[in-house]
């Protein structure tokens, strides 16, 4: 089986209690099957703990979260009790795989690292080499790659080497890529588009209004590498995942969408490196975190170009 990520993959690493946004703070954390029976397997204060921990009602069990919607055994110091105790091979399979995302083939799976994470955005916009895929085998069986998938991927690289390209102007890459049009031109009006979508949190329901005062056009003022790499983000994520099947051209306009969107919001709000991360990561959350936003903005998509 070949596992696939992009060429910085491995320069990601948790920055644990560094880190401004702990992903153990107000999300939901589910907890898999077989990480179950490990915790039901747990003696001691900390099984006592687990026991009285976990909601089992309804669907399926998750961390009963508690004051200012932290995990419970998210510490003072913002580590997590269970590494400390039993090690990362107690993690519930969501915990291990944050902020990672996975695409799978018959031959392969394709990993990233998801821009809602602070980190996983440093690294991403700090990459100053044009976005590339490494490939290694580790040694599992696998089935072999189907002609539809084989046709999928190469197109998916060949509109990132576009992307990519850096010998000609990103508009002119863009132009290149782009089949679809999008209905809003500026800035004021696509705040205000976004602020009708599901919104988590009260930072960015602050910064689209600011943005609604804002009636610039969107554009990239100075942010080009970062434009190429948030595109090249954006459709290696969706272009090959299940529920992106068979829509290319809304993949790619998606793409564009959200990458001119947050160096729009960087060009106008952004005054340091950090508040570039922060505003990437705000949106990470608040849209690709949301399957309904996600789904919502394809359909406008499509709708607005009758696909």
């Amino acid at each position: 089986m070949k596992i696939v990520t992009p060429k910085y993959y491995k320069d990601f690493k948790c920055i644990g209690s560094a880190c401004r946004h702990n992903c153990c703070i107000g999300w939901e954390i589910d907890i898999d099957p077989d990480t179950m029976v490990k915790y039901k397997g747990v003696d001691g204060v900390l099984g006592e703990r687990l026991d009285t921990s976990i909601d089992n009602e309804g669907g399926c069990p998750h961390f009963i979260l508690g004051e200012n919607e932290r995990c419970p055994f998210l510490n003072k110091s913002n580590l997590c009790d269970i590494i400390s105790a039993l090690g990362e091979g107690y993690l519930c399979e969501i915990c291990n795989a944050h902020p990672r995302f996975k695409n799978y083939f018959s031959d392969r799976v394709e990993i990233g690292l998801g821009l809602c994470c602070e980190e996983a955005c440093r690294i991403t916009l700090a990459n100053r080499e044009p976005f590339s895929l490494v490939a290694e085998e580790n040694g599992e069986p696998c089935g072999d790659i189907s002609e539809y998938e084989k046709e999928l991927i190469t197109y998916r690289d060949k509109v990132i080497s576009v992307i990519t390209d850096r010998s000609r102007s990103v508009e002119d890459r863009i132009n290149s890529i782009s089949t679809l049009n999008l209905p809003y031109l500026t800035i004021d009006k696509w705040a205000k588009y976004l602020m009708s979508l599901e919104i988590m949190s009260e930072e960015w329901r602050e910064l689209l209004k600011k943005a609604e005062k804002k009636s610039m056009p969107l554009t990239h003022y100075g942010y080009e590498r970062e434009l190429e790499s948030l595109m090249a983000y954006f459709v290696y994520r969706y272009m090959t995942s299940e529920n992106c099947d068979g829509k290319n051209s809304t993949v790619i306009a998606f793409s564009v969408l959200c990458s001119r969107i947050i160096t729009t919001l960087w060009s106008v709000f952004a005054q340091n490196s950090e508040e570039i991360i922060e505003i990437c990561r705000l949106f990470s959350q608040e849209i690709e975190y949301s399957v309904e936003n996600v789904e919502a903005i394809f359909d406008m998509i499509e709708e607005y170009n009758e696909i």
